[in-house]
């Protein structure tokens, strides 16, 4: 199978129920973050770091929920969808319940930080702005979608984002390394 298709040459994409769309509506730009964002955690499960177990699978894990997600958004067969992978409301208590658990290593905030510290925690400060922006196209969309999945995704991408900036603290943490505080001028 070759990897072009000549399709999309016109400025048009197929969506999985074969609709066919401009590729800046908002629906194909919804589909096109949530790529970035699986990218972007690609790179941070790339970076050398301590990445811990439970960690690991959630980021690995949330690869795969962005492409359901998409999938999803793409007018995808959901009985197929739900054969191939499992997505719900778990999802999101799993993260939760990982962010309280690396919220309870983590000194309190008492003040806004900027992204940074070890390479890890910047990229994982990354990966969190891609999935704001990802959520920020999906409550665009959300009128455009009838999906029975619609409620947990929102809340997903809501509170992935919260994790990966508690695992970006995270990160520096374990390497010892002082979050940076923004300083007004």
């Amino acid at each position: 199978m070759k990897i072009y298709t000549k399709t999309g040459d016109a400025g048009e994409t197929g969506l999985a129920n074969g609709e066919r769309q401009a590729k800046n509506r908002r629906r194909i730009a919804a589909v096109g973050v949530l790529d970035e964002y699986s990218a972007a955690v690609g790179v941070l499960l790339a970076v050398e770091a301590e990445h811990q177990a439970e960690d690991l699978a959630l980021l690995q894990h949330s690869q795969g929920n962005a492409l359901f997600i998409g999938a999803v958004v793409a007018g995808a067969n959901e009985s197929v969808l739900t054969s191939q992978h499992r997505f719900d409301i778990h999802d999101v208590t799993a993260l939760e319940q990982r962010i309280d658990q690396l919220e309870a290593q983590l000194p309190a905030l008492r003040e806004f930080i900027l992204p940074g510290g070890v390479m890890a925690a910047a990229v994982a400060h990354q990966a969190r702005t891609v999935c704001r922006r990802a959520e920020r196209q999906l409550v665009a969309v959300q009128n455009e979608i009838d999906s029975a999945y619609w409620p947990a995704v929102l809340a997903y991408i809501n509170r992935l984002s919260d994790y990966l900036f508690v695992l970006a603290r995270s990160y520096n943490l374990r390497a010892k390394v002082n979050d940076i505080p923004w300083r007004q001028a």
